[in-house]
């Protein structure tokens, strides 16, 4: 068993903090974990997205539709997975994720409709499109949704608004700067 010296000793009467000679004077050390990073107060308090009813701006009639762009996307995932085994290949060399979720957010009714969805080469348009468009044509007859829904103009705005607003509360933050809707709150 090792027998405490006496800087040891001292250290520990001194709540932790070690004095260390060396070159011409000495020098305290103070230990990490008792020095306090981010201050005694906090700057704000985090609120859910749904608080802010400025960032409910889904319709009534988009908000069912959310399950079934889900159900889309795992049938289109399974065609993907047939297509791989009948190419024997990769599902990844069929589609990437991105691909399919744009498939089932865009649902392109024809092979030229594909041309909408980035990420998916020319090549594999014409190989496997027909594939995915069958899919899609019959998953959307069976439950009436709409198709070649225009992806970019239906975020692009809710993109802008969220950005704005997540730079402000940033600056806001940094600044240590209460932005006054009540977002701001001091506590001890």
């Amino acid at each position: 068993m090792i027998e405490a010296s006496p800087l040891l000793l001292a250290a520990s009467a001194a709540k932790n903090k070690v004095t260390v000679a060396g070159g011409t004077a000495p020098t305290a050390v103070e230990d990490e974990s008792k020095r306090r990073v981010l201050g005694p107060t906090r700057l704000r308090k985090y609120l859910p997205a749904s608080a802010y009813p400025s960032l409910q701006t889904q319709s009534e009639d988009t908000i069912p539709n959310i399950p079934l762009v889900e159900e889309l996307r795992r049938m289109l995932d399974n065609t993907r997975m047939e297509l791989a085994k009948e190419y024997d290949c990769g599902p990844f060399q069929i589609a990437s994720n991105k691909v399919l979720d744009q498939l089932a957010n865009v649902r392109p009714d024809s092979v030229a409709a594909l041309e909408a969805i980035s990420d998916l080469p020319v090549e594999r348009r014409q190989r496997f499109g027909q594939r995915f468009i069958d899919c899609i044509k019959e998953f959307v007859t069976t439950h009436q949704l709409d198709t070649n829904v225009s992806n970019s103009s239906t975020h692009r705005g809710r993109r802008i608004f969220l950005t704005k607003v997540m730079h402000n509360s940033i600056r806001d933050e940094r600044k240590g700067v209460e932005s006054g809707d009540g977002e701001c709150y001091e506590t001890q």
